[in-house]
């Protein structure tokens, strides 16, 4: 699939308005030069050009919905989109790919500085077939839990050294290879789309992966407005940026902002529910006994069992949180329960 853009006037915010490129089936893209065609072509077994079509499509709210998905699910998110569109079973091929091990240069941070961030929460667990029930967590986690949230896609491929999110890592890994001066806007959307930040004033104070912040600073600004009377009266404004050659009516002053995460950011300190496939509860407003009786599960067959959640924990938290409905799986608890089980021998 080929895309350009010839309107001057309303250019998009990264590439080049008079660029062209082409976007493979994975999401990797390219600049549109005669000799990358034929590379491509080359690369796809393709030798007899009468063989191929060309298509125009109509991309849409619909269709961009679509794409975003299957680019977190499928490693043909536009054949997904466009070509299987409608048929059985078109997305049976989305797979996330996932291995457990060195995650060093992803991204994430020391390991040793991951340890000593990590949090503890307790599960609630049915004896009988060994299958978490929910879980009891203050707010950190909790915290921690809404802060995956306000990560970007472009932070999720930063992050994929160990964790690879269907075709996002392609498109990520697409920006190395083009140009800055030539195919996009500037060097610094270049690195802003590699290195993307987080809103101001919204990373966890237990967030593990190495994030940065926006730095965006702000004034308040006050206008004096006299009344006839002789008296004023004082308007207030926050703004982004500094008023400059302001009125001798006019004052502008630089805010101090209380980072909320002395507070706690997103929970106040308190007791959490969650369940294996995300719910988050008050501890006040969720009924144990109910929950139970409507399980089915005796009060007999249930346990609990303290673990730590630290830098692998996260990495399966973040995954699974994309491919499946429950976070914690069953085999989860099983391999955290031997753990800690030879962690206390």
């Amino acid at each position: 699939m080929s895309s350009m853009s010839t309107d001057h006037s309303t250019g998009g915010a990264f590439v080049s308005e008079t660029g062209a490129f082409i976007v493979t089936d994975d999401l990797h893209v390219i600049p549109n030069l005669p000799t990358t065609v034929f590379e491509l072509f080359q690369k796809l077994g393709i030798s007899d050009l009468d063989a191929v079509d060309e298509i125009n499509l109509n991309v849409g709210y619909k269709e961009m919905l679509t794409i975003l998905h299957c680019s977190l699910h499928s490693n043909s998110p536009l054949t997904s989109t466009f070509v299987s569109k409608g048929s059985k079973g078109s997305n049976s091929g989305c797979l996330l790919n996932y291995e457990m091990g060195n995650s060093s240069g992803n991204g994430m941070g020391k390991m040793e500085e991951a340890a000593e961030m990590a949090m503890t929460i307790k599960l609630v667990i049915q004896k009988s077939n060994n299958k978490m029930l929910f879980a009891h967590a203050e707010e950190n986690f909790v915290n921690f839990l809404f802060s995956l949230l306000t990560i970007p896609l472009g932070g999720l491929a930063r992050l994929s050294g160990n964790i690879s999110f269907g075709s996002v890592g392609n498109l990520y890994n697409s920006l190395s290879t083009l140009d800055p001066e030539k195919h996009l806007k500037s060097p610094q959307l270049k690195n802003m789309l590699q290195n993307p930040q987080l809103a101001a004033l919204h990373i966890s104070q237990n967030q593990l992966f190495s994030f940065l912040e926006t730095e965006t600073e702000y004034y308040r600004q006050t206008k004096r407005v006299f009344l006839p009377s002789g008296g004023h009266i004082q308007n207030f404004y926050v703004v982004q940026n500094q008023v400059r050659g302001f009125l001798p009516n006019e004052s502008c002053k630089k805010l101090l902002l209380k980072d909320p995460k002395f507070k706690g950011q997103y929970a106040r300190p308190s007791m959490f529910i969650v369940t294996p496939d995300m719910h988050v509860a008050s501890l006040t407003k969720f009924s144990v006994v109910s929950h139970f009786r409507r399980l089915g599960i005796p009060l007999s067959d249930v346990e609990e069992q303290v673990i730590n959640i630290g830098m692998a924990e996260v990495q399966k938290i973040l995954k699974a949180s994309f491919e499946s409905n429950l976070v914690l799986t069953d085999e989860d608890i099983k391999i955290m329960t031997k753990r800690i089980k030879r962690e206390q021998t």
